[in-house]
């Protein structure tokens, strides 16, 4: 099992490093930071490559053979959580954002509203909003010795008392609502309206500027598509598995569909190339 999720761990590690970094070279060496729209495509990169570099890595050291957490320190444990669940609410901001600034340029274009300078507040917003959306894990996550095989081990979990337990799953269940479903249902209603408007202005006037906007509507959905695909899984696995008092240690399902939530750092790049031009050359 270690051997099969270090190997999974280095393809999504190089796929990812490869193809996002190449997206952010063809944004900068393009002047495409200029853009709103690729100017938060360089931010979700950004994102997608400080969860190969930091929270693939740590997943694997987080989930080896219970020994490896002998005497592991309760800092390190706080910011190992912290870093791995502060970055799919990064990711989720920063699609709503791109799908906010798609929403006011297709649909409300005649008044400037999403400004250079509002795009890069938007953008800082979506970082602070996922860091602090994840402070509380400071509070609540604590190296706790408990029984593994056999062998009393320590291990990151929510603290052991039952008004913290509960507060536990309570913030959980709230920070998958505000991190996770809300976010993208306001996403699908924004591109519903988005494709609606593209449609409508489509059947009156098929040009150049249409397809090209029909283009990018189909990339950035695909993008929100596979990253919900992506992240569902655990959230949903996660979410059944918090009101289990029993459970001590991470549960295969979770490490799985943690795995596959971590696979949505990978699809970007490729989905760009496939529907941009841009970037395929």
């Amino acid at each position: 099992e270690v051997i099969a999720e270090i190997v999974i761990a280095s393809v999504l590690f190089t796929l990812g490093v490869v193809g996002n970094g190449l997206v952010c070279f063809v944004i900068h060496k393009t002047k495409f930071t200029q853009s709103s729209m690729y100017f938060f495509m360089l931010n979700l990169a950004y994102a997608d490559l400080l969860v190969c570099f930091v929270s693939i890595p740590l997943t694997v050291f987080s989930t080896l053979p219970a020994p490896v957490f002998t005497n592991f320190p309760n800092i390190p444990c706080k910011l190992v959580r912290f870093i791995q669940y502060a970055l799919p609410p990064a990711s989720v901001a920063i699609l709503t954002a791109t799908c906010v600034d798609r929403y006011f340029h297709i649909c409300v274009p005649f008044k400037n509203i999403i400004t250079t300078s509002f795009t890069k507040k938007m953008a800082a917003f979506c970082w602070i909003f996922s860091l602090l959306l994840t402070i509380p894990n400071f509070y609540l996550i604590e190296t706790r010795k408990v029984l593994y095989e056999g062998q009393v081990v320590e291990f990151c979990a929510i603290r052991e008392t039952s008004s913290d337990y509960s507060f536990g799953n309570g913030y959980l269940v709230a920070r998958g609502l505000i991190g996770f479903a809300v976010p993208l249902g306001v996403v699908c209603f924004l591109y519903y309206k988005i494709v609606a408007r593209v449609w409508n202005s489509k059947g009156a006037n098929i040009n150049s500027r249409n397809r090209q906007r029909l283009n990018v509507i189909k990339s950035l959905l695909t993008v929100v598509v596979a990253f919900t695909l992506s992240w569902t899984p655990f959230s949903v696995t996660n979410k059944i598995l918090l009101f289990d008092k029993n459970r001590e240690m991470i549960t295969g399902a979770e490490i799985i569909t943690f795995w596959v939530g971590l696979s949505a750092s990978v699809y970007n790049p490729w989905i760009y190339a496939f529907y941009n031009k841009n970037f395929r050359q």
